[in-house]
């Protein structure tokens, strides 16, 4: 009986894994594997990334598939083979479609290096919204590069195309943010200027690179960022006033 029991066990420990991709690796083809979730396509993928390569970007170049499934396939590329990818997803940056634009950047800028970041540099003025805020996030200012990246980020923040009807649009507080992770003294009047502004996304970036810069933080950190932004406004006017003395 007990030999039964453990031969039963066996049996069905077998039929599980028959059924379960994840343990035991199936051959499925691009498109089945794309149906799946994320971590569970990249594991399955990676059992047969030669085929599935070529598959996908079959797939990512076919007009007729639907926008997520040729997003999924060149970004799941360049996941299975990111220095292929280098070559074979830059022909899509130029694409007319905005959503293969933004799937080449993003399978792309995958890992931070030189590479992406001049990737992510030539993508920040596209004409898509969605896809100069990928290119802003993307890029990683770096010892090497910080003067000419910093420099890109000023000017766009200000571009017209960063507005809508002289809205500011989401993309300048994420430009903001990524100015404000490693700041330099000489923008604190940068930064100043951008809590002088009526979007209030621009506030705690402004205030984080701020804190940075004077090594003070003012105020309770509790108080809303209104708040906060009157007294940091004040902190500025108090330094004018006594480099004036």
């Amino acid at each position: 009986m007990k030999k039964m029991g453990i031969l039963i066990l066996l049996v069905g420990t077998q039929l599980y894994a028959a059924k379960d991709p994840l343990v035991t690796p199936i051959k499925m083809s691009a498109e089945e594997i794309l149906s799946m979730p994320e971590i569970n396509r990249q594991f399955i993928a990676k059992k047969q990334p030669e085929k599935i390569y070529e598959e996908l970007l079959v797939l990512a170049k076919n007009p007729k598939k639907n926008i997520g499934v040729r997003w999924k396939a060149l970004t799941l590329a360049a996941h299975l083979d990111p220095d292929q990818a280098q070559t074979d997803l830059k022909p899509f940056l130029k694409s007319e479609e905005w959503y293969m634009r933004n799937a080449a950047l993003v399978g792309l800028t995958m890992k931070p290096n030189a590479e992406a970041h001049l990737v992510a540099m030539s993508m920040i003025k596209d004409k898509a919204l969605v896809i100069r805020s990928a290119a802003v996030m993307a890029l990683q200012p770096s010892k090497l590069n910080a003067i000419e990246t910093r420099e890109t980020l000023w000017g766009e923040l200000n571009e017209s195309y960063n507005f809508r009807q002289k809205q500011s649009l989401w993309v300048r507080a994420q430009i903001l943010s990524q100015l404000a992770l490693n700041p330099e003294k000489r923008e604190l009047p940068l930064f100043i200027d951008a809590l002088k502004e009526k979007d209030s996304r621009m506030y705690r970036p402004a205030i984080a690179a701020l804190e940075k810069i004077s090594d003070q933080k003012i105020g309770n950190a509790k108080a809303d960022v209104n708040s906060q932004k009157k007294l940091w406004l004040q902190w500025a006017q108090s330094q004018k006033a006594q480099a004036l003395r």
